[in-house]
């Protein structure tokens, strides 16, 4: 009896125990599925951050790429600018030219009518 007795009590201890196991390992399971849990809710977290920065930076290279253009627009202006007002100083230089090679003319008939 005192040994049936031990076998029932040793057989209540096994299955606490067991209960205890199972309880432990469904704990465990439940903190498992929480850390993936987490771990899906940073990753997607993770993947908005990296899609809003590429997205950023993509803006970026465009808003570059328009001021690049703009300037460039500007300093295309600029050397056109630059060539007429070069076309228009050539253009005075030879007028210049003209006068003096004129005047000069004039000169020489004069002094050729003087000495004759």
């Amino acid at each position: 009896e005192a040994a049936a007795e031990a076998a029932a009590e040793a057989a209540a201890e096994a299955a606490g125990a067991a209960a205890a196991e199972r309880a432990a390992a469904a704990a465990a399971l439940a903190e498992q599925g929480s850390v993936i849990e987490a771990l899906r809710t940073e990753a997607a977290w993770l993947t908005s951050a990296l899609r809003v920065s590429k997205e950023a930076r993509e803006e970026a290279r465009e808003a570059a790429l328009a001021e690049g253009a703009a300037e460039a627009a500007g300093l295309q202006a600029a050397l056109e600018a630059s060539r007429s007002e070069v076309e228009r100083a050539r253009a005075a230089q030879r007028e210049a030219c003209t006068r003096l090679a004129d005047e000069v003319s004039e000169r020489e008939d004069l002094e050729a009518r003087l000495i004759a």
